[in-house]
C-alpha cells in the first residue's frame, strides 16, 4: 500500500505592481508521523510558479497572503492545489502558480513518496511613482491632473510618509494660492530621495512629470511652443532611460521623441502624441 505523508513547507513568493519579484525560503519539515523522520529526504523547489496579479484585484488595491495546500507526486510534480486562506480575488492566481511549481522528489528510505505541503503567495502593491510625478506636475501647472486617469494614490509610500501627507493635503486643497510652489518643493524633495533610493523610480517620477505637461498642453490653444519644449525635455529623459524599462514602453517613447525634430506640429500631431503616451501607460498598468 502506497504511503502518503504530510510535510509542511514554507515557500514565500512576493509579487509587485511595476514587475514580478520572487524569492523562496524553505523551512525544516514537520511531519505528522514520527516514523517518517528517519530516512526522510525532503524535496527541494526546482521552479516556483509566478502568480499573475489579477487585474480586478490590482485595480481595487487588494493585496495580502494566500496560503495554498498542494499535493506533490512521486516525481515532484504538483498535481493538486487548493487555496485555503486569502482574499477570494487572489486565490485562483495563487492556485495556478502553485500548479506550475516543480520539486525534486521527496523520498523515504530511498523510495519516492507523494506528499502534501503548503505554499504562501504574498501579493503586494508597489508605488506608482510615474503617476505620482504626473499628478504633482499637474498641480504645479495649475491644472486638474487627470492626464493619467483617476488614481486613488493609496500607495505604501514607505520611507516617504511626510511626503505622502503633503501630497494628500495638496490634492484636497481646493484653493489655488501657493499650491504650485508647494508642489514644486515636494517634487524636488521626492526627486532627491528617489535618486538615492531607486534610480529607476526616480526616472519614472520625472517621466511622469514631463508626460503630464505634454498631455495637458496637447490640445490647448496657444500651447504649441510649450508643447514643443516639453517634447524636447522628454527626449532628454528618454536618452538616459534605465536598462530595466520594458522594451515595448521604450519603443513608444522613442517613436514620440522623433517629433521633437519637427517644427510647427499640428493639433492633430499633438493629439496623436498624447494618445500614444496615454495608451502606453495604460498598457503598462494592465500588464503589471
Amino acid at each position: 500500500m502506497k504511503q502518503s505523508f504530510i510535510l509542511y513547507l514554507l515557500i514565500i513568493i512576493s509579487v509587485f505592481c511595476l514587475n514580478l519579484v520572487s524569492f523562496a525560503q524553505q523551512s525544516d519539515p514537520q511531519t505528522t508521523n514520527n516514523e517518517t523522520k528517519q530516512g526522510l529526504i525532503v524535496g527541494k523547489a526546482i521552479y516556483l510558479g509566478k502568480p499573475i496579479y489579477p487585474k480586478e484585484a490590482r485595480q481595487n488595491r487588494i493585496a495580502g497572503t494566500v496560503s495554498v495546500k498542494i499535493t506533490i507526486n512521486e516525481n515532484g510534480k504538483v498535481i493538486k492545489a487548493e487555496a485555503q486562506t486569502g482574499d477570494v480575488s487572489l486565490r485562483k492566481a495563487a492556485e495556478e502558480a502553485a500548479l506550475q511549481s516543480k520539486f525534486t522528489p521527496t523520498t523515504l528510505n530511498g523510495t519516492p513518496i507523494q506528499v502534501t505541503a503548503r505554499i504562501s503567495f504574498n501579493f503586494t502593491l508597489s508605488d506608482d511613482w510615474e503617476a505620482i510625478g504626473a499628478a504633482l506636475s499637474s498641480i504645479e501647472s495649475g491644472v486638474a491632473g487627470k492626464s493619467y486617469g483617476q488614481h486613488s494614490f493609496d500607495f505604501n509610500w514607505l520611507g516617504f510618509e511626510e511626503e505622502r501627507t503633503e501630497f494628500e493635503d495638496l490634492r484636497k486643497d481646493e484653493t489655488t494660492g501657493g499650491k504650485a510652489n508647494r508642489a514644486a518643493i515636494l517634487i524636488k524633495t521626492i526627486e532627491e530621495k528617489l535618486k538615492i533610493w531607486n534610480p529607476t523610480e526616480y526616472w519614472l517620477f520625472k517621466l511622469g512629470g514631463v508626460i503630464s505637461k505634454l498631455i495637458n498642453s496637447a490640445e490647448k490653444t496657444g500651447e504649441a511652443a510649450n508643447f514643443q519644449k516639453y517634447l524636447k525635455d522628454l527626449k532628454q529623459i528618454v536618452k538616459v532611460a534605465p536598462a530595466d524599462i520594458p522594451k515595448e514602453r521604450m519603443e513608444v517613447l522613442n517613436e514620440v521623441v522623433k517629433y521633437a525634430a519637427m517644427d510647427n506640429l499640428t493639433t492633430s500631431d499633438r493629439s496623436k502624441i498624447a494618445k500614444l503616451l496615454i495608451e502606453s501607460y495604460n498598457r503598462k498598468i494592465q500588464t503589471k
